[in-house]
């Protein structure tokens, strides 16, 4: 899906990319959106392939803060496909409140993110990446669950600006922290 401006994804119930519903796992199907401005996610997906969300990609004609909501669930299907959130040059931080979930693919977030609920991301045992700072909303407090047995790497701070609640890293993987301000617990 390409745009100008925005794009919005609402649905009654799930959006399932798979041929013949979500038990299909001989299908791969991947979904890029590229808007030149931002994306909200308003309904869970699930898909069986590599999912990227790719915000302000206008190839240099940006029209805005370039931004990803995650306000409903992401998941991919089919092991090793990947979920990679991008803000191309915008000015907002990716804005997440909802399960992103792969089956042992990794996630990746490029650019600055907000927790405006609590948030679970896992990938079994692909790598988690935040490429940018990871705060709560302002005037508010989330925690985050980063889940694989493989690296969660936090390239940025984390609660620098708004404190998380809590940060819990899965024990059998490895993470990497710049810095870490919670005003609850924080389990590696």
């Amino acid at each position: 899906l390409q745009a100008d401006n925005n794009i919005t994804v609402q649905a009654n119930g799930t959006i399932d990319t798979g041929a013949n519903g979500t038990n299909n796992t001989n299908t791969t199907s991947s979904l890029t959106m590229e808007p030149g401005n931002n994306i909200t996610i308003g309904a869970p997906i699930k898909i069986h392939g590599n999912l990227t969300l790719s915000a302000n990609n206008t190839g240099g004609n940006e029209t805005g803060t370039g931004i990803v909501i995650v306000g409903a669930a992401l998941e991919t299907l089919t092991s090793g496909s990947n979920i990679t959130i991008t803000n191309n040059g915008g000015t907002g931080a990716h804005q997440l409140n909802a399960a992103v979930t792969t089956n042992n693919g990794n996630v990746s977030f490029n650019g600055n993110t907000e927790l405006t609920g609590n948030s679970i991301v896992a990938a079994g045992n692909g790598s988690i990446t935040f490429n940018g700072t990871v705060d709560s909303f302002v005037n508010t407090s989330f925690g985050l669950t980063a889940n694989t047995s493989g690296t969660t790497n936090f390239n940025g701070s984390v609660g620098g600006s708004t404190a998380l609640t809590t940060l819990t890293t899965d024990a059998n993987g490895t993470s990497t922290l710049q810095g870490v301000n919670t005003t609850g617990a924080q389990s590696y």
